[in-house]
Order: structure tokens, then sequence, then C-alpha cells
């Protein structure tokens, strides 16, 4: 079985891994021998480093899943060997396995962020369960960081269709306050996204058009009852404050919206709104216009 390879067992614990890349920092050949046999035996390939210098030359160019290391060697000592993998930002979880019987080592390799300590002489499988642990947690924090990765990257995708979208997109709060507006909101009525959110949703709705706004702009319902497609007209910002030029004061929607409720509950509570906006103006003025052609013609027959 290769480097790449492992096996889950359903135990109930930690499971039981089998595979993984070790480098063993020591420099003492009967050790690392002896080391050599029990890795091999469980399907870990092995390199072995007889001194510091090499194991910080070696971890330069090579990665592991796991380094066990010794603490007293000839050229350096094991715990100076993780202070300068720390500064070149090696985060291969380190085991120090070491007769050393000093508490100032021991307290020092502690502080350094060793993963655990196998003092020697040792059982071998409190060796190979201690190594199956720091394996087990490296690979379940690349996951969990794989997890996140691919999260946030759905989320950026989303936030990028939600504000690439041609409709205007609100949520507002159980009390009517816009609490979310997309950047199509700008280029439709005039206001940035910072003047809008924190407003009741009556202070874009057309005077005229408030009453109807009340039972749709706010919905409460999820299912088939919820109103789709209904007309209302929004007001564009006043002339003296807007960006850019609008040719009218408002600008008319088909709205479709829903109630958000809170999940995992037996009675969830309301929320909020969710809803999408789609500007008809131009529709509209063309069905005037049509209206209009036909009127006047059927003036003139």
């Amino acid at each position: 079985m290769n480097s790449n390879q492992h096996a889950f067992e359903n135990t109930g614990e930690l499971p039981v891994i089998t595979g993984g890349k070790v480098l063993i920092v020591d420099d003492e050949p009967r050790l690392t021998e002896s080391l050599r046999a029990i890795l091999a035996m469980r399907g870990y390939d092995q390199h072995i480093c007889t001194s510091g210098a090499e194991a910080i030359l070696t971890l330069g160019q090579e990665s592991f899943d796991v380094i066990l290391m010794d603490i007293m060697m000839s050229d350096m000592t094991g715990l100076d060997v993780i202070e300068h993998l720390h500064k070149i930002g090696v985060q291969t979880p380190i085991i120090i396995v070491s007769g050393d019987d000093s508490i100032n080592n021991a307290i020092r390799a502690i502080r350094s962020g060793v993963f655990d300590f196998v003092r020697k002489p040792y059982e071998p499988e409190q060796l190979i369960k201690t190594i199956e642990n720091a394996i087990y947690k490296i690979r379940l924090e690349k996951a969990n960081k794989l997890i996140q990765s691919q999260l946030e990257h759905s989320r950026n995708l989303y936030r990028y269709l939600i504000d690439s979208s041609p409709d205007f997109i609100y949520t507002l709060d159980k009390d009517g306050y816009f609490n979310f507006v997309n950047n199509r909101v700008e280029s439709l009525l005039g206001y940035s996204k910072e003047e809008l959110v924190g407003q009741h949703y009556s202070f874009l709705v057309y005077e005229e058009d408030i009453d109807r706004a009340k039972f749709f702009f706010n919905e409460r319902r999820t299912d088939s009852r919820t109103q789709q497609n209904v007309e209302m007209r929004l007001k564009c910002k006043s002339p003296d404050m807007r960006f850019r030029h609008f040719e009218t004061s408002f600008v008319t929607i088909v709205l479709k919206s829903k109630g958000l409720y809170e999940t995992g509950k037996d009675s969830p509570p309301f929320i909020g709104t969710y809803g999408v906006a789609r500007d008809i103006s131009d529709r509209k003025k063309a069905e005037e216009m049509i209206n209009f052609q036909a009127y006047h013609d059927a003036l003139t027959e």
C-alpha cells in the first residue's frame, strides 16, 4: 500500500489508519532500523534522516504525514530542528521519540507544539497508535479546510450570481426592514445598497401602492398561496440626490416573494421575507403605446 492509501475501520473510536509517509529523524542506527521494520509491517513508507541538518534539507524538498524526532542528536537537538521547521512553515505533526529524561526538554517540546511525546523504550503498539492519531488529526484538518474552501467558493459563486442578476433581489427582517439588497438596486432605482439596508420597505414603494405592498412586499407565506408576479411601482431616487438621470420618478416591477422561517424547529418562527422584483417599465410603456395607437386608430376610422 502506498503513502496515499489509508483505510478507516469503524471501531467507534478514532479510525485505524494503515499507510502513510513517515520521516524518522534519529542518529541511532539500531533504533531507526527497528522503527523501519515496525512501520513497514503496518504499511507505512519510511524515510530516515540521521541528523538534524539532513532532516531540515529533506523537509524542504519533500512532505510527510508525520515526523518521529529524537531530541539528542550529534549535530543539533530535535528541539532546534523543530524550531527551524516552524520558521520555514512546516506544519507536519511531530512526535518526539526520546529517552531523554530532562523535564526542561519535555516542557520545551510541548511548548513547541509537538503532537506527542513517546519515551524510549516504548511499546510498538503505543507508538503505532500515536502515529495513527497524528495522521488522522492532520487528515481531518485538511478535509475540514477543503470543505470550508468549497463552502466559501459556493458562497462566493452564489453572491456573484445574486449581484449579477438583472432583477432586484432583497430580504427583509420580520419587521419589514431591508437587511439585504443586491447590486441591481443602484442601476434600477439610483439607491446604493448602504442607503437601503436598514430602511423599511415602504421607503421604496410608490405612495399609491403602499396598501397593496403590505400584503405582498413582506410576504409571510411559503407555499402555493404566495402571490406571484404582482405589479407595483417603486420610487426612484429624488432628482437632487440621484447618481444618474431617470426619465420617470418610479419604475414598474412584477414581484415574487415568500416568507422565511427559522429551520430546525417544530413551529419555526417567521424571520423575514425573500423577494425578487423584475423591472417591466419598458414593457408597460410599450403596452401603453400600443393601446394609445389602437385607440387613435379607432377614432380615425
